[in-house]
């Protein structure tokens, strides 16, 4: 069996180039973002302030369900999601599905939030369920960062079909990148050669993407699919078979039928079903649902993220609602366990990393720096080769600017962000701080007469930039280094170490090549 010939090796490789060239800057800025983001869960930690988080569900919560439940109107009563809510209280929701002119079929009731230890009530609300839960302030610089990793800040459901766009992009160059290496299992251990000649770039760059390319196929598909099956799948399907209706479209997709029964009976007790569920699943729910309270054929769900007794994919525990005894593990789609259903269950997991705890999100973030790695020294090696023409030079000055910008402008959203922490509103200010550092950028950029003085500009600013985060942070009422060891808030250090240790890395780099420097003019002399 003969491999491609050498003029389909040649359009391969156009293909591949072209492919990684002409979104190569867009497609960084989704990689090195969703690497970032893969801590999203350990910045949030990091970002709060607060010395001691209680989980809700760790608290009894029949009683209060049982006093708010007396309260609220009878229609309301049927349907109750209780969850915890981002800014970490407990938010009990009793509504029930009302159709609005213009709104369609929405969930209309009261909203409770509660605070999660002592359920004292915090504020009440009726109207309209916001599809945004209610989120503490202090997270507001992760879920910037998620934003701008998966809609790149374009708002709406353009933005998921733009970096769906891009995953595809990437699977495309990732495929072709498997063709083009005729000797992959050798390029696995290639050694690069030292010099900044084309053949450096050539080592370095096929290094990276050799050991990056499971990878990067398994995140550019796991990450099309995700942008792509709610803002253009579920649509379709509505359109095509329900009306236009997306919630019956949802509601037919993932709720099974059930026999219909609506003889009186009194709800199950909910602290026996979370414990329960505990005991199944291995971690205290996101949220958890009643469905038809007070009749015969109640339900409670419980919804479990990914990682509880060995688990890749979440969990929706299906309990009796007047019996409390446990059903079955719902499946995400479809009406009974089956491939597809478990394959959809772990897209969301496979693309974030986080099915097993730190150690996965610990691999996925140095396969994600490996990709960024990938992605940049494609470029480089673009650029390289077409060094002579004045077009591509302007390029590698913009490769300079996004490539070392970008972080910046990640450090300037956390400048923000902190500087707004005491009496500001932090959403502003991360929005404000990435703004800021994006014009020393530009200014930079128009000052700077090489990419590479350029660069080296951007990574000194980096540099000290993270060194300043830990401080702004502590600064602004923080959690110190010892109070995180008494509490056992291990993210403090983390992130706090991370960003020392990339700061530290910078810059004895910068201290080696100035020491290179001066041997090289020592040796002229």
């Amino acid at each position: 069996m003969t491999g491609p010939s050498n003029q389909a090796i040649k359009r391969m490789i156009s293909l591949h180039g072209w492919s990684g060239t002409l979104v190569s800057i867009f497609l960084y800025a989704v990689v090195f973002t969703g690497t970032v983001s893969v801590l999203q869960d350990e910045i949030n930690r990091w970002s709060d302030p607060r010395r001691d988080i209680v989980h809700p569900f760790e608290n009894p919560i029949e009683d209060t369900y049982q006093q708010l439940a007396a309260q609220v109107p009878g229609a309301f009563r049927g349907q109750v999601l209780i969850e915890s809510a981002g800014d970490g209280s407990l938010r009990m929701f009793f509504y029930e599905k009302r159709k609005l002119k213009g709104q369609g079929t929405v969930d209309y009731g009261r909203d409770y939030l509660l605070d999660p230890e002592t359920h004292r009530l915090l504020a009440a609300r009726q109207g309209v369920s916001p599809h945004r839960r209610v989120e503490a302030p202090y997270h507001d610089l992760a879920h910037f960062i998620v934003d701008l990793h998966a809609r790149l800040l374009i708002p709406g459901r353009a933005g998921l079909y733009a970096t769906g766009l891009l995953g595809i992009v990437l699977l495309v160059a990732a495929i072709t990148g498997i063709l083009i290496h005729r000797h992959i299992l050798r390029d696995l251990f290639v050694t690069e050669r030292l010099g900044g000649r084309v053949v450096s770039l050539r080592d370095r760059h096929g290094l990276a993407s050799v050991w990056g390319l499971p990878f990067a196929i398994l995140v550019a598909f796991t990450g099309t699919f995700l942008s792509f099956a709610v803002s253009l799948g579920l649509p379709v399907v509505a359109i095509s078979a329900f009306g236009g209706d997306t919630e019956r479209a949802f509601a037919a997709v993932t709720a099974p039928a059930k026999i219909e029964n609506a003889t009186p009976a009194e709800l199950a007790n909910l602290d026996h079903i979370v414990a329960q569920a505990y005991l199944i699943a291995g971690t205290h729910p996101q949220f958890l649902r009643v469905e038809d309270a007070g009749r015969r054929d109640a339900r409670v769900l419980t919804v479990h993220r990914n990682g509880g007794n060995g688990a890749v994919g979440p969990h929706t525990l299906e309990f009796n609602g007047v019996t409390g005894d446990f059903l079955r593990d719902r499946p995400l789609v479809g009406h009974s366990p089956s491939l597809g259903a478990s394959t959809v269950a772990v897209m969301s997991p496979l693309h974030i990393g986080d099915f097993a705890g730190l150690a996965s999100r610990a691999v996925w973030v140095a396969l994600g720096a490996v990709l960024s790695m990938s992605i940049v020294s494609g470029m480089q090696l673009w650029l390289k080769r077409r060094g002579a023409d004045p077009v591509w030079q302007a390029c590698r000055k913009i490769l300079a600017v996004v490539v070392w910008g970008l972080p910046v402008m990640l450090v300037g959203a956390g400048w923000g962000f902190f500087a707004a922490v005491i009496g500001g509103d932090t959403h502003s200010g991360t929005v404000a701080g990435f703004l800021v550092a994006g014009f020393v950028v530009m200014c930079l950029s128009l000052v700077s007469y090489s990419a590479q003085a350029l660069s080296a500009h951007l990574r000194r600013i980096l540099a000290w930039g993270l060194v300043g985060l830990p401080v702004l942070r502590l600064q602004t009422g923080g959690v110190s280094w010892g109070e995180a060891s008494w509490n056992n808030v291990w993210q403090v250090m983390l992130i706090d170490l991370l960003c020392l240790t990339v700061a530290m890395v910078f810059l004895l780099r910068e201290r080696a090549e100035k020491r290179s420097a001066a041997m090289a003019l020592d040796v002229g002399e």
